[in-house]
């Protein structure tokens, strides 16, 4: 099987991207009625929530976008030999499927993501740090996009794509290193704010609909962060499958009956879809990693042509029914 160990970290990176759900701080402000001392904190509170929604809104658009994008350009390469630098093209690829462009839509929200916590000093410091990266090696990759949509090699004999990479790769590793301290920050910063949302909830309101979702989500994201190891351990897997089940199994029964909640929620069904669908492919994992299972030659060019997701029990399949799960979360108005 070819070597995608760029990509799968980039992979594995991204389904981190997914770890911070947007705006669940918010919602939960927004069910408490606070006054006086209590609204000044809670005002304190929201610039904070506020400042990291910013960063998650870049994490999930423009960091996400970078990532597939160079996931995109590594799954046609050559392998690169242990410890070197990804070689490039070589002019004598069969498929050439070029990288996807960056959009001015995700470079604008990022702008606005990381203008709102640079004003944090906790956010100061790697909002800098990758909107320098990200304004570098952005306009290389759509250039580079170009190229390659335009088909440009066949006429040159890729001379201007062997010379894009010398200047696109140390860009991509720079980003890599950035890209993972960034998305360390922003995760360990939302699991804090949502662990402490969960407990408010649970203070104020009981275990309610939005605890229910809540703490589905905090178990989905617990199990995800194994579940996209490709060695990940059967000890460590299964028993976060099973935590995530029980939560999902709380979560329909209270919603089955309080029904006067769920209609209040415009598309709740769809995300009682989606968390049933995460379910199901984390079973599938566990069951592929359970049983030993290894990928056959026609999965094996699935996941080296970036269909990966259309395998069962592979870890692109955890992460794209992960993110669905937690774009439709992210839609959700309490």
């Amino acid at each position: 099987m070819r070597n995608t160990s760029y990509a799968m970290a980039i992979a594995i990176a991204l389904l981190s991207t997914q770890l911070g759900c947007k705006k669940l701080a918010q919602t939960g402000a927004r069910l408490l009625d606070a006054g006086g001392e209590t609204a000044s904190k809670e005002a304190a509170s929201v610039d904070e929530d506020e400042a990291l929604n910013g960063l998650v809104d870049c994490l999930n658009g423009l960091d996400h976008a970078i990532s597939k994008s160079l996931e995109r350009y590594t799954s046609w390469l050559p392998d690169a030999k242990e410890g070197a630098p990804q070689p490039g093209p070589t002019g004598k690829e069969t498929s050439v499927w070029g990288l996807y462009k960056i959009t001015d839509h995700e470079m604008t929200t990022c702008d606005k993501g990381l203008k709102l916590a640079s004003a944090k000093p906790e956010f100061k410091d790697t909002s800098e740090k990758f909107k320098a990266v990200a304004d570098k090696i952005v306009p290389v990759i759509n250039e580079a996009n170009t190229y390659y949509d335009r088909k440009d090699f066949k006429d040159d004999k890729f001379a201007k794509g062997k010379e894009l990479h010398t200047r696109l790769w140390p860009l991509a590793e720079e980003f890599f290193k950035v890209s993972h301290d960034f998305r360390a920050i922003v995760v360990k910063a939302n699991d804090v704010r949502m662990e402490a949302e969960l407990k408010e909830v649970e203070a104020q309101h009981g275990r309610n609909l939005l605890f229910h979702k809540l703490n589905v989500l905090k178990h989905a994201k617990a199990s995800v962060r194994v579940a996209t190891e490709e060695k990940a351990p059967l000890i460590e897997l299964e028993p976060l499958m099973v935590a995530y089940e029980k939560a999902v199994e709380e979560m329909k029964t209270y919603a089955s009956s309080h029904k006067d909640e769920t209609g209040k929620v415009m598309m709740w069904s769809m995300f009682e879809s989606k968390v049933e669908d995460y379910l199901k492919v984390l079973k599938e994992r566990v069951r592929r990693v359970r049983d030993k299972k290894a990928y056959t030659s026609s999965e094996i060019r699935m996941l080296e042509s970036g269909s990966g997701w259309m395998v069962e029990g592979s870890t692109a399949k955890v992460s794209r029914d992960y993110n669905d799960l937690v774009s439709r979360s992210n839609s959700l108005r309490f």
